[in-house]
């Protein structure tokens, strides 16, 4: 049961569950403040955009705090007395928020912000299924208006440190080696890397894209939550590239939490359990409920243990189970018909199992500095689209290239099921020649074309068949090796290993005619750096709301991928982008709807709280979703005619490029309303 302002206010004396019998006495003294402090001071406590910390007891006169503790007491059936420092810090906003991803971490770091410029006493804590962070081989590119709002919370230093501005991308037609498209396009320009800094974030002297891995990101919001490196922090939106003092190529690398970029297992060396005591790992959402009569809504784990709060936030990715008790399954994600394969190429520390040929028995050319710079420089971007293939590569700076490839399927997991049913086919053969016997008193499964070792005569040829439904003969008195394969167990892709899935890229680009250093990239990419995931969105599919407009609405939200899904193409997607300003702009509307002083109407504040938030991105986002997956259906056709048609398009359409470019340059922009409290932090003196 959600608790009143004054049983929240006496629970700091351990009095719950006691009843005030003048719900007006708090709502009164309020209002009489609020009037007092305008009168006297010329202060608005609704006002939060001075960039000062709202308290009560600076603004009330000495006899107004006397009769704000005298009639809190009185009305209490305990007299012991409330201080006014306990009074003033307001009724607590517990905020669960599922997920511990760029959303969750992002809306964490923006609601700790909005509490420190409204006064408001709003506790965010974050529930992650996985127990652990680590070094991963995924990279993002964020538009300007992302980075905005980073810049906004005081992260520029800390993100000039492991991110590489991009002021220019290219899509290639890999059949024509036309260009398809160019950001930004010839009639805009750019200045070059070394002018990016000490900017406005509303100034369009920002650059266009920034390129950045995906464990710094994480680590760079973690540092502003636990507020480690606050002397980093800065409140004028400083940007300025300047390289991670632990990179590669750092003269004195730097350890610990100091370093720079995410390294390793950083989260558990840096001992980041301690430092966030509000992230919760370990914790997969089963369910929720809301109380019909406050509105508190509490979060069931598969743990065994429950949570209550204020409000949940899903920001549980594009499988959300929050979205998914939200519309009850009616909002399912759908498979938009490829495969990313996703890596970060360290230019300098070349892998020790590095490929050197393909399957078909091309070599593999080693890449020099030159063969980069040619392909890929600083500041810059490419694709190289083809029939059902794309692929994609980024500089993100500090040694490091970010690559994606695309590869166009019929169904979900058909390229990850190939090569695991290859790998059982092997387990089981091995454990036959083992013991022979095993034959004859076993029903194992037909090996068939599906059981067949792939290879790139292989990969363009459908199957439809499907393994045998019967499970194999149990064996429960022979102890064998084949006891240990699980026939029926689902595909995914934590199944293949970091040098599968590299092997598995490369065998698949065969057919694409990449420029050199292409496939060398792939290959001098370390095997704990590949990963492989269905290319996943909500394109068919989408919600009206992100949240219930007809129960409790505004109690329950969602954002990032648990509300709008964007596919990943070869330059990557907008969907860590969207997530960010997402976090941003709810973050504000907390801050601006709910009452410091008060819980009465805390049910209005909510749903204020979700409507204004559908009103100002459900549309915008699920465009973003429709173009990307339209997007990325070139690359994914293998149609001549298909392609033929769209490349006409293109090229008679060039107005097309620089409307795109405009557009993908605000697309997310949180609206600059007066209205909304700031997210900038308040930096200690």
């Amino acid at each position: 049961m959600t608790e009143t302002f004054e049983e929240e206010t006496l629970n700091a004396l351990h009095l719950k569950n006691e009843v005030f019998s003048d719900e007006n006495i708090i709502k009164n003294n309020f209002h009489q403040s609020e009037a007092d402090m305008n009168e006297n001071n010329d202060v608005d406590p609704h006002n939060h955009s001075n960039g000062e910390e709202v308290r009560l007891s600076d603004s009330l006169t000495e006899q107004q705090k006397k009769t704000f503790v005298e009639n809190t007491e009185h009305k209490s059936s305990n007299s012991s007395k409330v201080t006014v420092e306990e009074a003033e810090k307001g009724p607590q906003r517990k905020i669960l928020i599922i997920g511990g991803g760029v959303a969750g971490l992002t809306l964490a770091l923006a609601i700790k912000r909005v509490a420190q410029k409204t006064g408001l006493n709003l506790i965010p804590v974050i529930y992650e299924s996985q127990t652990t962070y680590s070094e991963v081989g995924t990279h993002f590119i964020l538009w300007r208006w992302a980075v905005e709002t980073l810049l906004e919370m005081g992260m520029g230093k800390l993100l000039g440190k492991v991110s590489w501005p991009i002021l220019n991308f290219k899509s290639l037609d890999a059949d024509t080696k036309e260009t398809v498209v160019q950001w930004p396009p010839d009639s805009v320009t750019h200045e070059n890397i070394d002018s990016f800094h000490h900017n406005d974030p509303l100034e369009d002297s920002l650059p266009p894209m920034l390129g950045t891995r995906k464990s710094d990101l994480l680590r760079l919001l973690m540092l502003g939550l636990a507020g480690c490196r606050d002397s980093d922090l800065v409140d004028d939106a400083d940007f300025h590239s300047s390289g991670a003092n632990n990179s590669d190529i750092a003269p004195e690398p730097v350890e610990g939490v100091e370093g720079d970029l995410a390294r390793d297992n950083w989260f558990g060396k840096e001992k980041w359990r301690k430092l966030l005591p509000e992230l919760k790992l370990g914790y997969e959402f089963d369910f929720y409920s809301i109380s019909p009569t406050t509105g508190a809504v509490t979060a069931t784990f598969f743990n065994g243990l429950s949570e209550t709060g204020d409000m949940i936030i899903g920001a549980d990715g594009v499988n959300s189970r929050v979205k998914e008790y939200l519309f009850d399954g009616k909002v399912a994600p759908q498979h938009a018909g490829a495969a990313v394969f996703s890596g970060i190429c360290r230019i300098h520390v070349p892998p020790v199992d590095t490929q050197t040929e393909l399957e078909d028995g091309r070599l593999i050319e080693d890449m020099t500095r030159e063969d980069i710079y040619s392909f890929c420089p600083e500041g810059s971007a490419i694709s190289i689209i083809g029939r059902g293939l794309a692929f994609g590569a980024t500089n993100i700076g500090n040694g490091m290239l970010g690559w994606h490839l695309v590869a166009s399927q019929s169904e979900p997991s058909q390229h990850i099921e190939k090569v695991l049913m290859a790998k059982r086919k092997q387990q089981v053969s091995e454990a036959l020649k083992s013991n022979p016997r095993m034959s004859i008193i076993m029903n194992t499964p037909p090996l068939n074309n599906r059981w067949k070792i792939p290879n790139s005569d292989d990969e363009s040829e459908e199957n439809n068949s499907t393994p045998q439904s019967t499970p194999p003969r149990s064996l429960s008195h022979q102890a064998s090796p084949i006891s240990s394969i699980d026939f029926l167990q689902p595909v995914t892709s934590t199944q293949l290993t970091g040098a599968e899935i590299r092997t598995l890229a490369l065998r698949l680009s065969q057919t694409l005619p990449i420029p050199h250093p292409g496939h060398a990239i792939m290959a001098r990419t370390a095997s704990e750096f590949c990963s492989v995931e269905d290319v996943m969105d909500v394109a068919d599919d989408q919600p009206a709301s992100y949240t219930n407009p007809n129960l409790h609405p505004g109690r329950i939200i969602i954002i990032g991928d648990s509300a709008h899904a964007v596919a990943c193409n070869a330059h990557g997607s907008v969907g860590a982008g969207l997530a960010i300003t997402d976090a941003g702009l709810l973050a504000k509307l907390i801050g601006k709807h709910l009452n410091k002083f008060s819980t009465k109407n805390d049910s209005q504040s909510f749903q204020k709280i979700g409507k204004e938030f559908d009103d100002y991105r459900v549309e915008i986002c699920n465009a973003a979703v429709k173009e990307a997956r339209s997007e990325g259906g070139w690359g994914r056709t293998e149609n001549a005619w298909v392609r033929s048609l769209l490349r006409i398009t293109n090229k008679y359409a060039p107005n097309w490029s620089k409307v795109s470019y405009e557009t993908m340059l605000t697309r997310g922009r949180i609206s600059n309303n007066e209205e909304l409290p700031s997210l900038s932090p308040i930096l200690k003196k």
